[in-house]
């Protein structure tokens, strides 16, 4: 017998899934300052070729940025990501593999247009999979991996440019563009975009991935019909309370117009 999903835990996994987009995005723009130094020493790169190598994978995010809305709108969130990260890694191969500038401006320039994908499909497939009132929260995950990767690029070419490897250094960005290209095949597509499609059917069952029924928790049973509560007797009626007595003091209230306060005396004043 399985134990039971906790309630919200496939949607936490979902997000940390899809998550890993935002560990792309951070590694594949940071390490390329670690590897620039030791290509441009294999390769003889002038100043221009260098600025080429930095600016391509940013070239190729502007591009796809300007079209993801679209192509998230028309073949849905998930598919965006699983070729972006399809895409990012065959950059990743081909940046990895190169043999000269040329065949890594091309590289860096597919991981650019994966990064562009990314940035926009990722934040907004979260967004549409989480409950309003943690939905900052857990859009905010997404930034907080790419801070990740940024991180982990520097620790890597911190550890790998004394050996002069900087293939590995970009090798190692293979490692969770796999592991995103194969759990987006896992997780279901957005409900929110599925239900604007018209799709109704596939939305509910998203739906129900997303947030399974608690098996634990049992439905309530209305109580059996009896019979109707004898009404409660009313209090009976007091006697009426006395009359106040008169008191010869002249009255304080309602205060005059224009009158004040003296707080020295305990009399009104005008």
């Amino acid at each position: 017998m399985t134990a039971p999903v906790p309630p919200g835990a496939a949607r936490l996994l979902t997000v940390c899934v899809a998550s890993v987009g935002g560990l792309l995005f951070g590694y594949g723009i940071g390490v390329i300052a670690g590897v620039l130094r030791l290509v441009a020493d294999i390769f003889t790169l002038s100043s221009w070729q260098q600025g080429a190598v930095v600016s391509a994978a940013l070239l190729g995010a502007a591009l796809t940025a300007l079209t993801s809305g679209r192509l998230a709108d028309r073949f849905g969130r998930r598919p965006v990501i699983g070729a972006a990260a399809a895409v990012y890694a065959l950059g990743t191969a081909a940046s990895a593999a190169a043999s000269g500038s040329t065949t890594l401006l091309i590289g860096r320039f597919l991981v650019g247009l994966a990064l562009g994908a990314v940035s926009f499909a990722v934040p907004l497939y979260i967004s549409e999979i989480s409950p309003p009132a943690r939905r900052g929260a857990l859009v905010t995950l997404n930034q907080l991996m790419i801070t990740i990767g940024l991180l982990l690029s520097y620790v890597v070419a911190y550890l790998l440019e004394p050996a002069g490897a900087w293939r590995w250094m970009l090798a190692l960005g293979l490692l969770p563009a796999c592991v995103l290209l194969v759990g987006m095949c896992l997780v279901p597509e957005s409900p929110d975009w599925l239900h604007a499609r018209g799709d109704t059917a596939r939305a509910a069952s998203a739906a129900r991935r997303l947030s399974p029924p608690d098996p634990v928790a049992a439905p309530r049973r209305r109580p059996p019909p009896g019979p109707p509560p004898a009404p409660r007797p009313q209090p009976s009626p007091g006697p009426s309370p006395p009359p106040p007595r008169a008191s010869g003091r002249p009255a304080r209230w309602p205060v005059p117009a224009g009158s004040h306060w003296d707080w020295r005396s305990p009399s009104w004043s005008i």
